[in-house]
């Protein structure tokens, strides 16, 4: 796994993901603030799951995959899924969201708050 490592918003040698954007309100503060910094801060934890995807050898090593899920009045994720996914690989997926459930947002002051976000797997030690 040497000369694999996690990148946010461009691609380096080794592993990258590239946390590309947000579905998220414009005029929310919170959305566009305390989550994308969270998802920024904690993007790096995804990358053991797409380790093994690669230590499996998959014909698809280059994809997105958009998960949404709700965030509790406590910062809590609620109902994580994949809405899309290029790799179609259920245990990558399984991997992503059980990681993603584990994570804690600065609570919402108000109500539940909905997320959807696009996460870009590359690992650049494949050659085209």
């Amino acid at each position: 796994q040497l000369g694999r490592w996690i990148a946010l918003f461009c691609f380096v040698t080794g592993l990258s993901l590239a946390v590309e954007r947000s579905a998220v309100r414009e005029g929310d503060p919170y959305l566009r603030n305390q989550v994308k910094n969270t998802i920024l801060k904690r993007a790096h934890e995804l990358q053991s799951c797409y380790l093994k995807l690669l230590e499996h050898k998959p014909s698809k090593t280059d994809g997105r995959v958009k998960l949404d899920w709700q965030i509790s009045t406590r910062g809590k994720v609620i109902d994580p899924a994949v809405v899309t996914s290029d790799f179609q690989n259920p245990a990558f997926e399984a991997c992503l969201l059980q990681k993603l459930k584990a994570w804690t947002f600065p609570p919402p002051e108000e109500k539940t708050k909905y997320v959807a976000h696009l996460f870009h797997f590359r690992d650049d030690a494949v050659k085209p």
